[in-house]
């Protein structure tokens, strides 16, 4: 490969993402809190043995997880765009169900993969790893956006699952660290020492992300600005078999323990 297509190295990813979040730590750290913050609570509610307690926990946790979303879409367009909190979330809502769309189309895309065999759905997630990034940068929707990640990766594959596995170590040993600092102070302080290492890394795995992104458009000009067609009909027949895949092993199931029952009640 020529040298002027290579990715940086690992190391210097690292070493810049880093000096990135320092010079703008105070812009973004103000970004995942209100997500981590409800997440937190959702797990605080939950450690009581009360049904209602625990029912407003799943709320609160569901609301999280879409919060964290939005998010995500914040911190995305406030790094790429040097953007502070209130400009950042206000874009992030106003594109916000555009994304969920990409999101809920990514997730039937990895049940069909996981219906099909486990590989493929491993090989998806590292494809459409950038979708987000793309969808906030270029305006891409949809497929479209999942495409577009995967035509950037194309050729870097086993290269940039490599600075993927090093993104999730990253996140193991802060959850590791997070999880050992809180544990003195019982289920009470795991929640509030997970929820100040939420806040602090997810600008930097951002950052990080953003970083392998930028330098895919450097090395792949050609791509930006782009319609990607190429791989939209078979996604979408493996999108669908994601939808009835489960369906079918549902009915499956349920049949299957009918007539088990159904045969030992006659056995009686």
């Amino acid at each position: 490969m020529d040298s002027s297509k290579e990715l940086l190295p690992v190391g210097r990813l690292i070493g810049g993402s880093w000096k990135r979040y320092v010079s703008r730590f105070n812009d973004l750290v103000w970004i995942p809190i209100i997500p981590s913050l409800v997440l937190a609570i959702g797990d605080y509610l939950n450690i009581f043995n009360n049904v209602f307690l625990k029912g407003i926990g799943d709320f609160m946790t569901f609301d999280g997880v879409l919060l964290s979303l939005l998010s995500t879409l914040a911190l995305i367009y406030a790094v790429h765009n040097s953007k502070q909190f209130n400009e950042s979330y206000r874009y992030a809502e106003s594109i916000f169900f555009r994304y969920l769309w990409v999101v809920i189309l990514g997730m039937v895309i990895m049940i069909g993969g996981l219906f099909l065999l486990v590989v493929p759905a491993l090989i998806f997630t590292v494809w459409f790893t950038l979708a987000a990034y793309v969808f906030v940068v270029e305006g891409d929707r949809g497929l479209g956006a999942m495409l577009k990640s995967k035509e950037y990766i194309r050729g870097y594959f086993w290269q940039l699952a490599w600075r993927f596995v090093v993104l999730i170590l990253v996140g193991l040993i802060v959850s590791i660290v997070a999880g050992v600092l809180g544990s003195a102070g019982g289920q009470s302080g795991a929640i509030a020492s997970s929820f100040i290492f939420e806040i602090l890394l997810a600008p930097y795995l951002v950052i990080y992300e953003l970083g392998i992104y930028d330098n895919l458009r450097q090395l792949r000009p050609e791509i930006v600005g782009t319609r990607i067609l190429n791989g939209r009909i078979g996604f979408t027949f493996i999108a669908i078999w994601g939808v009835v895949a489960p369906i079918l092993l549902g009915t499956v199931s349920i049949l299957t323990y009918g007539a088990a029952a159904l045969v030992q009640a006659i056995m009686k």
